[in-house]
């Protein structure tokens, strides 16, 4: 395992515990349910509660208009760290479902994420059970992939009011410090979303684009784009 896989299980429990979310989410690595330039995404997971365990199962088809059509069951390497009543044997209901945040390196920045920090891994986290929260409030996440409307700025302000500041700060910076590493995920139809995603063969313009957000970022949260 990687650097920051191995450092997934140490980091995250204690980040998801200040947002009062330990039941709710699951962290792991699953690529396929990544497109663009993002390293960190949100999906439905469900869990199947049979006599001696809960089953754990991801979003296999996703309709164009996103309606979730099916569950699969994961592979075990794909989740690091799942909710902490998975095996409550006092569950009632059949089916729990819950978040599953996936990290996977945009193209580019492989080589760099084995060198990201806990600060900076922290931060990724942070933001990404900040997105959770805003999309939690919507309701039936596990029938519709849905968007809570929200900029990134403004969920960064979400992980901030938790005490994140720093460590989003750091992450974005480190986002911006290797910025011009970034590539695409190469255009393609993804049988996990059975849809088209959209992708520039302009590689400049996406570049400028991400400096542009990151540094956006950065200063609405009253940080430094400086090193």
């Amino acid at each position: 395992m990687t650097n920051w896989m191995n450092l997934l299980p140490e980091v995250f429990p204690q980040v998801r515990k200040t947002f009062g979310v330990e039941s709710k989410v699951a962290v792991g690595s699953v690529p396929q349910l990544h497109s663009g330039v993002s390293s960190g995404t949100i999906i439905a997971m469900k869990g199947i509660k049979t006599e001696d365990e809960v089953v754990w199962t991801i979003p296999s088809v996703i309709t164009k208009d996103g309606l979730i059509a099916e569950y699969s069951l994961n592979k075990k390497e794909e989740v690091f760290v799942y909710p902490e009543y998975s095996n409550d044997k006092n569950i009632k209901e059949k089916e729990i479902f819950v978040y599953l945040i996936s990290i996977d390196p945009c193209p580019g920045l492989e080589e760099s994420f084995e060198l990201i920090n806990e600060s900076q891994l922290t931060g990724l986290l942070a933001h990404e059970l900040a997105e959770i929260i805003a999309t939690d409030k919507i309701g039936g996440y596990h029938l519709r992939i849905t968007c809570h409307g929200l900029s990134h700025p403004e969920v960064d302000k979400i992980a901030v009011q938790r005490g994140y500041a720093n460590q989003v700060s750091s992450y974005l910076k480190f986002l911006l410090s290797n910025v011009e590493s970034i590539y695409e995920r190469p255009p393609e139809i993804n049988s996990f979303l059975d849809m088209l995603i959209a992708t520039t063969s302009d590689r400049e313009r996406v570049i400028q684009a991400c400096r542009r957000e990151l540094e956006q970022r950065i200063c609405s949260i009253g940080g430094s784009t400086s090193f």
